[in-house]
């Protein structure tokens, strides 16, 4: 493994030089605790990650449909499907508890500066920034979200009964009387007779 400061780190416990052995990586983790490592061979860069389950975290990697469903958003997941699993090592750093876990990822985040990590802290987004294509999804989807919103209370105020709109707003009936009237007429032209019957009321 290539590190960028070498010091206070510990050799790993396990080293999977053949990642597809994945059957034995799976059985030999099941249900532990701990940090691990990729590293791809062909450039020396790393990933560090963490799981209190080891054996299902390691399950999504050896699940092609679950690396391409999320290659776009996970660097680690990208690069092995563009280099492969003959080229990645992969390291168990360090078997820990629960209680410890990201204390003990974030110390090996801290120490070995991996590449292929975003994220400079065990399980949190702190350092994170949404690129600015992904911002202007996030600002698109918002916007139809909003849409949708006010044409589902449109179509409400259409559909809803008087004595439903009468206990949801505390109206009087009169009152929803007109707005259900006024809703009904939007989107209806007025004939040439009715604007002048209604010009004479005013």
């Amino acid at each position: 493994m290539k590190t960028k400061n070498t010091k206070n780190f510990k050799d790993p416990v396990v080293i999977y030089k053949d990642l597809n052995l994945n059957h034995q990586i799976l059985n030999e983790n099941k249900g532990k605790v701990g940090v691990y490592c990729f590293t791809n061979t062909k450039n020396g860069k790393t990933y560090i990650g963490s799981s209190c389950n080891l054996r299902r975290r390691f399950y999504d990697y050896f699940n092609l449909n679950t690396l391409r469903a999320r290659r776009h958003r996970i660097i680690i997941y990208n690069a092995l499907l563009k280099y492969g699993y003959s080229n990645f090592t992969l390291e168990i750093l360090e078997y820990c508890n629960e209680s410890n876990l990201l204390e003990r990822e974030t110390h090996y985040i801290r120490l070995l500066n991996p590449s292929y990590n975003i994220l400079k802290q065990g399980g949190s987004l702190l350092g994170f920034k949404h690129s600015q294509a992904t911002l202007a999804k996030m600002r698109t989807r918002k916007h139809n979200e909003a849409t949708r919103e006010k044409m589902r209370l449109i179509r409400l105020g259409r559909k809803l009964s008087e004595a439903t709109l009468l206990k949801l707003r505390g109206q009087k009936r009169s009152e929803i009387s007109r707005e259900k009237m006024r809703l009904a007429r939007l989107g209806r032209s007025h004939s040439a007779v009715t604007l002048s019957k209604l010009r004479g009321r005013s």
